[in-house]
C-alpha cells in the first residue's frame, strides 16, 4: 500500500478515520500552522472556542501572507471535521489533582491494600449532593417545538455512598437532610434508608464517627476485617476506636483520579435515580387526567417517596458497572491483569490480520475498523504493524 506509514502516523496523530481521501486545498500551511497552535494550547488546559481559532487563523495568515484568506464559519467546520476536533464540555477537577501523589499512593500504597485484603473486604466511601425534586433538563421534542423548561427545585440533600471492590456488597445509603424529623416521617417505624439531619446539609465529624462504629459494628457479628478507603475532608475523623474497619486515607486532591465511587459508581447512580423519579411521575401522571405538569407533580411528592426510589436506584447498580469503574482507579489483581494480557494477546491478532489483508487488497471500511479498535483498545499500531512486518 501506498504510504501505507504516513496513514498509520496520521491516524496515531489524532485525524479523522473516516476520511477516505486526502485532499488540498489553499491555506495548507495556514491549517497546519493552526492545528500545531492548537494542540499547544489545549497542553496548557486552555479552554478554546470557535470565534478564538478564526481569530487566530486570520492572524496566521497574515504573518504567513498567504493574501485573500478569511476564516469563515464553513471554513471551520471543515476544518474542525478534518482533525476530529469536537466542543465538548469541561467537567470534573482533574485539571487540579495532583498526579504524582495519586501515582505515588497506586504505586506504593495500594499495592499492600490488595495483598493484605480480597477484592469482597476492600470498600471506599463518599459523599455527594442531589437535587431531590430536580427532574433531567433535557429532552427528545419535536423539531419545531419548543423545549422550555421550568424553575429548577432547590431541595438538597448529601447522600453518603459506599460499595466493596467485586461489587457484591453496597452499603445502605446515609441520606443527611435538613429537618430533623421531617412531617412525612410521622409514624413511619422504619425508613428506607439511614437519615441524619444537619441544617448545613453538610457531612459532620459526629455524623461520620457514629456511621463507622455502626459499620464496624456489623463486621465485627459477621467476623470480618474491612479496609474503607475515604478522601481525606475534614469531616472525615480519624478519632474513632474500630476493630474490624481499617480507615484509609486517600492523598488530597486525588479523588478524581485514584477514587472509585468518582470513576461512575456515583454518576451511574444517579442516572438510575433520574430514570425512577421519571417513571414514577409517569405512572402517576397517567392516572390523573387535570393535565398538571410535571414539575407540578415533582412539587408534591415527599421525601419519604424519594428515599424509596434512592434505595432501589442503588441496588440497580449492577457489580459490573462497580468493577469497571475500580479498575479504572488502578485497583487491579494478578488475575485482572492476566485476564488482561490475555485478551490484549487476541485483539493484537484479530488487529494483525486486518492489517495484513488490508495491504493485499486496500479498503477503506478494513482500515477505518483497525483503526477504530487499535483506539477502543488502546492498542499501539506501531505493535500491529511490526507482529504483521514479523510474519513475512
Amino acid at each position: 500500500m501506498k504510504n501505507k506509514q504516513q496513514i498509520l502516523t496520521d491516524c496515531q496523530n489524532n485525524s479523522n478515520p473516516d476520511r477516505k481521501r486526502k485532499h488540498t486545498g489553499k491555506a495548507d500551511d495556514v491549517k497546519e500552522a493552526l492545528l500545531r497552535w492548537f494542540s499547544q494550547a489545549r497542553s496548557w488546559q486552555v479552554p478554546v472556542s470557535g470565534p478564538l481559532l478564526m481569530e487566530k487563523a486570520n492572524s496566521l495568515a497574515e504573518g504567513l501572507r498567504v493574501m485573500e484568506f478569511k476564516a469563515t464559519d464553513g471554513w471551520l467546520e471543515r476544518w474542525n471535521e478534518r482533525n476530529g476536533i469536537k466542543f465538548k464540555k469541561q467537567h470534573g477537577e482533574k485539571q487540579d489533582a495532583d498526579d504524582w501523589g495519586a501515582e505515588r499512593w497506586v504505586t506504593e500504597i495500594l499495592p499492600g491494600i490488595l495483598q493484605a485484603y480480597s477484592p469482597r473486604d476492600i470498600f471506599n466511601a463518599n459523599e455527594t449532593g442531589l437535587y431531590w425534586r430536580a427532574m433531567p433538563d433535557g429532552t427528545l421534542s419535536f423539531k419545531n417545538a419548543e423545549a422550555s423548561g421550568c424553575k429548577v427545585p432547590k431541595e438538597r440533600v448529601t447522600l453518603l455512598l459506599a460499595c466493596n471492590m467485586d461489587g457484591t456488597e453496597k452499603l445502605e445509603p446515609l441520606m443527611i437532610g435538613k429537618s430533623k424529623q421531617p412531617h412525612c416521617f410521622k409514624n413511619v417505624k422504619r425508613l428506607p434508608v439511614p437519615y441524619e439531619a444537619n441544617k448545613n446539609l453538610w457531612m459532620t465529624s459526629d455524623i461520620w464517627r457514629e456511621w463507622l462504629t455502626k459499620l464496624d459494628g456489623q463486621m465485627r457479628a459477621k467476623k470480618r476485617q474491612i479496609v474503607m478507603l475515604c478522601d481525606n475532608c475534614a469531616a472525615h475523623s480519624s478519632d474513632v476506636k474500630l476493630t474490624n474497619v481499617k480507615l484509609v486515607f486517600m492523598p488530597r486532591n486525588t479523588t478524581s483520579l485514584i477514587q472509585p465511587m468518582d470513576q461512575g459508581i456515583i454518576a451511574n447512580f444517579k442516572q438510575h435515580y433520574r430514570s425512577l423519579v421519571l417513571r414514577h411521575l409517569m405512572g402517576v401522571m397517567e392516572l390523573v387526567e387535570d393535565g398538571e405538569r410535571a414539575a407540578e407533580f415533582a412539587r408534591k411528592l415527599t421525601l419519604l417517596d424519594w428515599l424509596h426510589m434512592q434505595k432501589a436506584a442503588c441496588s440497580r447498580v449492577t457489580a459490573a458497572t462497580v468493577v469497571h469503574c475500580y479498575r479504572r482507579a488502578s485497583f487491579t489483581t494478578t488475575a485482572d491483569d492476566e485476564t488482561g494480557r490475555h485478551y490484549s494477546g487476541r485483539f493484537l491478532s484479530i488487529a494483525t490480520c486486518l492489517l495484513t489483508a488490508m495491504s493485499r487488497r486496500p479498503q477503506p471500511s478494513l482500515m477505518r475498523s483497525c483503526v477504530l479498535a487499535c483506539r477502543s483498545m488502546s492498542a499501539p499500531l506501531e505493535m500491529v504493524s511490526q507482529r504483521r512486518a514479523g510474519r513475512h
